[in-house]
């Protein structure tokens, strides 16, 4: 039910606000992200041995991104990331294996071929958990930074660094993108 009441609220947000962005801009862009990352609790690892080398026990991650200019320096955007299964579960309900969220960015400068950006974001966690309830969804916030390091006039790699979350994570990712006009 959270899920559901998610994904409508982030599908009308989407929507509203890329008919305002039509209207905000005339030459709208949109960048277009697939993401290699890591992700781990602050605490111990998400799928550790306990022994508190969270660096040795993250989950890899792969997914996309999309991200509409609703004005000159700031984006918005559904991202989705898929997370690879652990061999050894530390929480009995927070283990994630899909996450979907939308984000917003601000770019800090767009002067250079080396962009800074704000980002943060907010959706959900699909967790699979120990029995009786084998699945579990939970919401989830995220902040932090990134640049955009163009290699091309609209090819770019962007690393990104996040945390936040409802566990306390840190994300490090990769993403190569195309800027699209």
């Amino acid at each position: 039910m959270i899920l559901r009441r998610s994904l409508v609220f982030l599908a009308v947000a989407v929507c509203f606000l890329c008919v305002m962005g039509v209207h905000a801009q005339t030459n709208p862009r949109v960048d277009l992200r697939i993401t290699l990352g890591w992700r781990t609790t602050v605490a111990d690892g998400t799928c550790g041995e306990g022994d508190g080398h969270f660096f040795r026990s993250g989950q890899f991650e792969l997914g996309g991104s999309a991200r509409y200019y609703v004005a000159s320096r700031v984006s918005i955007g559904p991202e989705i990331q898929f997370m690879k299964p652990c061999k050894n579960q530390i929480y009995t309900y927070y283990h994630p294996r899909l996450t979907g969220k939308m984000n917003a960015a601000f770019d800090l400068n767009r002067s250079s071929r080396v962009q800074p950006y704000l980002v943060a974001g907010f959706g959900f966690v699909r967790s699979k958990t120990t029995p009786p309830d084998p699945v579990h969804y939970s919401l989830e916030g995220t902040g932090g930074l990134g640049a955009r390091l163009f290699v091309s006039d609209r090819t770019f790699v962007a690393p990104e660094a996040h945390v936040g979350g409802r566990t306390q994570i840190i994300r490090f990712a990769s993403s190569l993108g195309r800027l699209l006009e």
